[in-house]
């Protein structure tokens, strides 16, 4: 924290857009007072949306990635295409 506080006050200053009494990089204490002028309940509706869409996200990949395990299994020639589509995804 200290190494990002120093930054934003010297050689970061000028970095990004122009924002009142810096650059684009916060400090600490700025970031301190956002979150008190924005309120908690502004940060909990947004974390729930993003909470809601990573399980989502989450869940349908592994959804897709044992329906295609188990397409394998049934279709062993298709293993070298399946086994291409994970190295590529990864």
């Amino acid at each position: 924290i200290a190494l990002w506080w120093i930054g934003a006050l010297t050689f970061l200053r000028g970095v990004g857009a122009a924002r009142e009494g810096g650059g684009s990089i916060p400090t600490p204490p700025a970031i301190v007072e956002q979150y008190a002028a924005d309120g908690s309940g502004y940060y909990w509706r947004n974390a729930g949306v993003t909470i809601a869409e990573a399980t989502a996200g989450y869940l349908w990949g592994n959804a897709l990635a044992l329906l295609l395990a188990g397409v394998v299994m049934v279709l062993p020639a298709l293993e070298k295409l399946a086994t291409q589509l994970g190295v590529i995804s990864y």
